[in-house]
């Protein structure tokens, strides 16, 4: 996560601000993906036992809409999903491997 990333001042606003609980309403094109993936990234940062799950009104939505400019925005950062050939830091869809540390209470 070491990877430079840029952020708009609303952004920085909003990832900096203490609440536990926020909403980050606003038009297209403002940047609400890099603000998931930014907070989730300081999430996995913060809470390295925890688990992190997207909501939307389909599993397809999350998998086709939301998740691949997450992912692309994660990539930025320097997370890559992991594979079996290739060692990464997140698994989408599946258990992760052996060996990983296990989530603080599973899901």
């Amino acid at each position: 996560m070491s990877n430079l990333v840029y952020y708009n001042e609303k952004q920085i606003e909003f990832l900096q601000a203490p609440q536990i609980d926020k909403n980050f309403i606003c038009a297209r094109g403002l940047g609400k993906t890099s603000v998931i993936s930014g907070s989730t990234a300081m999430k996995i940062a913060r809470l390295p036992m925890a688990k992190i799950f997207f909501a939307a009104p389909t599993y397809n939505q999350i998998l086709t809409k939301t998740l691949p400019p997450i992912e692309e925005k994660w990539n930025e950062m320097g997370l890559i999903e992991h594979r079996p050939k290739r060692p990464g830091h997140y698994v989408i869809g599946q258990k992760p491997p052996e060996g990983w540390a296990r989530a603080w209470k599973e899901p």
